[in-house]
């Protein structure tokens, strides 16, 4: 059985109305699927504080519960487990546009600034090494620390791995160690 001519042609721009239709659709889902994720999203971690009056305190309350800090006299110390980078990364690029380097004592901290120089010791044998935050991550949940291979190094983690640290802002770690009678 033969379609007339005019049948065809209603079959036609009925099937081209559909195909014009879902072309319309698809291009308003893509183009809404790019909006939103391109959209800005508020951090949900805030840089740790190193102030200890109340007012700045209490801002950070939420973020730090997540990060098991404590508050001592001299400033936070955020406690939790630390890895370090692989030897296989040494010349690769790092968020801050530095090269990461096996033999320099640097670290990736999730929202610290870069630039930040942070005491890190490990809890079970009580060594620490200075570092500079130049990258972000860890991105394994519990850990609060990235070391290079050399800071893992000198706090005797490379064997285990993963070591259970703390880790202090340095103008506070610093003051820390001058003080007399206190051990560094």
């Amino acid at each position: 059985m033969t379609l007339s001519l005019y049948a065809r042609a209603k079959v036609f721009q009925k099937q081209r109305v559909h195909s014009s239709t879902a072309l319309i659709t698809g291009f308003v889902v893509a183009t809404s699927i790019v909006t939103v994720g391109c959209a800005y999203l508020p951090r949900r971690n805030s840089p740790i504080p190193t102030s200890t009056d109340s007012s700045s305190t209490n801002n950070h309350t939420s973020a730090l519960k997540n990060r098991k800090a404590t508050e001592s006299g001299e400033g936070i110390i955020q406690k939790g487990y630390a890895s370090f980078y692989d030897k296989s990364l040494h010349g690769n690029g790092t968020a801050s546009g530095d090269s990461y380097h096996n033999d320099k004592f640097t670290a990736a901290h999730r929202t610290l600034p870069f630039g930040t120089k942070v005491k890190v010791t490990n809890l079970a044998n009580g060594k620490h090494v200075m570092v500079t935050v130049n990258d972000r991550g860890p991105w394994v949940k519990g850990r609060i620390i990235d070391l290079s291979y050399c800071a893992a190094e000198k706090i005797g983690m490379v064997k285990g791995g993963v070591a259970h640290v703390s880790i202090q802002p340095a103008s506070t770690a610093s003051v820390r160690s001058k003080a007399p009678g206190l051990k560094s």
